[in-house]
């Protein structure tokens, strides 16, 4: 769930920015970050939907497996090989 807590607190950033620009910017750059906000907000909700929680849930999974698969040296895979590299 690391990917929410980074869009969480890139959404606080962004709107504390926002609040905290008052006139001394251009509408184009405040614009820019609502947009950044509302894309954040989207795949906030993607990931809250049965769905990506789905799709969460399968990437931590394969993460998990991949660690425990065993890294094998060039050596040790043409000992298995029987001598064959």
């Amino acid at each position: 769930m690391a990917k929410k807590e980074d869009l969480t607190a890139e959404l606080h950033r962004l709107e504390s920015e926002i609040e905290s620009y008052g006139t001394a910017v251009s509408d184009s750059q405040i614009w820019h970050k609502k947009a950044r906000i509302e894309q954040i907000k989207k795949e906030l909700a993607e990931l809250e939907s049965p769905a990506g929680k789905f799709n969460a849930g399968t990437d931590k999974l394969k993460e998990m497996m991949a660690a425990q698969q065993p890294q094998l040296t060039p050596e040790q895979i043409a000992e298995l090989r029987g001598g064959r590299g």
